[in-house]
């Protein structure tokens, strides 16, 4: 049984039978984690809203613990022994930039793309499944901006959609932001057209849960796939 925890903002962690993937935690309450599954947390980037100095905590309580974070996270030398990391805890640690592949264990790939705004977006391979958390890769159009850099901003947002065309993804984590007034959920509707994606979670919502049910009454027929959200610290269990 696969499960995903809802954690706040982009925060998610997902539980597989032998492995949790934490995602871009900055606020709420992670559950009590069974210390025989392996974990990996992800950071996207460094936004207050996306990263939490907290997440190094973990490694104290649970081992062992993975980190792949986005090179924008501040982890220079003097950050590291405030941090407290040690030499063994720093072989576990893996900075990435965008259009990268690594292989943090046997059983998992990791690719990033690049953000529209800070860091990187991640796709996550474990085994036969394969999971997509965007950070803050989304179509960032404003309605107030000019047409000019809204176009340059499809431009850009769709290099990095045609990367992944085609591609299924058994669960995505999507940004579904409210301050983006009318063009809310451009990028999420684009994304869903050019991915196959069984399971969808909307998130970047600043709290706004209503947003899920106002995008899926206006694409009822794209929408088969989003789930619910309605509240932090929300569990959706799923079946493999």
């Amino acid at each position: 049984m696969t499960s995903v925890t809802y954690l706040g903002h982009s925060g998610f962690l997902l539980e597989l039978d032998k492995e949790y993937f934490l995602f871009d935690f900055h606020t709420g309450l992670i559950p009590a984690l069974n210390p025989e599954k392996e974990l990996y947390v992800f950071v996207s980037h460094a936004h207050q809203d996306h990263y939490n100095r907290d997440v190094w905590a973990l490694r104290k309580s649970y081992a062992p613990v993975n980190y792949i974070v986005s090179k924008d996270v501040p982890l220079s030398a003097s950050q590291r022994q405030r941090i407290g990391l040690s030499e063994a805890d720093n072989k576990r640690i893996f900075r990435v930039k965008e259009n990268e592949v690594i292989k943090p264990s046997e059983n998992i790939t990791v690719e990033t793309l690049l953000s529209t705004d800070e860091g990187v977006a991640f796709i996550v391979s474990c085994d036969e499944q394969t999971f997509f958390h965007a950070g803050d890769l989304n179509l960032w159009t404003w309605p107030g901006d000019g047409e000019a850099a809204n176009r340059d901003r499809l431009r850009r947002f769709m290099m990095e959609m045609e990367k992944i065309k085609g591609r299924f993804f058994d669960i995505a984590f999507f940004p579904l932001d409210p301050r983006q007034e009318e063009d809310c959920g451009n990028g999420l509707r684009i994304f869903q057209q050019m991915t196959k994606t069984a399971k969808l979670f909307p998130m970047h919502m600043w709290g706004k849960f209503a947003m899920i049910r106002s995008y899926m009454d206006k694409y009822p027929d794209e929408c088969s796939n989003i789930v619910m959200l309605e509240y932090d610290g929300q569990v959706v269990r799923l079946s493999d």
